[in-house]
């Protein structure tokens, strides 16, 4: 993970805001077939129309196709949901900044 400014508020950090979040994972399991209703319709999960805006701003690499990048980035979120769901398994906060680290790599703009 990149170290973090010393000036950033501490409820604002990548660490503590990942520990947060699996700590109310951990306190509540949610069951995909009781409590998510609808359906995933024709259209993109990820809108490749925000990742492209994102690219004129520089906020996301602009050498990437922003169509395969959205389809990457769900694919990859869902094959880790799938991952945890299949094995009974539980989120594992040691693993959250490396996950973190992939998904900055693939979109931020080098430096």
């Amino acid at each position: 993970m990149a170290p973090v400014s010393g000036d950033v508020k501490p409820e604002l950090r990548p660490d503590v805001k990942i520990e947060r979040l699996s700590a109310v994972s951990l306190r509540r399991t949610i069951e995909p077939d009781l409590e998510v209703t609808g359906e995933l319709g024709a259209g993109a999960v990820l809108p490749p129309e925000l990742l492209a805006g994102e690219q004129q701003t520089h906020m996301v690499r602009h050498d990437v196709d922003p169509t395969a990048l959205a389809d990457g980035l769900v694919t990859i979120v869902l094959a880790l949901l799938i991952g945890i769901l299949q094995t009974g398994g539980r989120p594992q906060p040691e693993r959250a900044p490396g996950v973190i680290a992939v998904l900055e790599a693939a979109l931020r703009p080098p430096s």
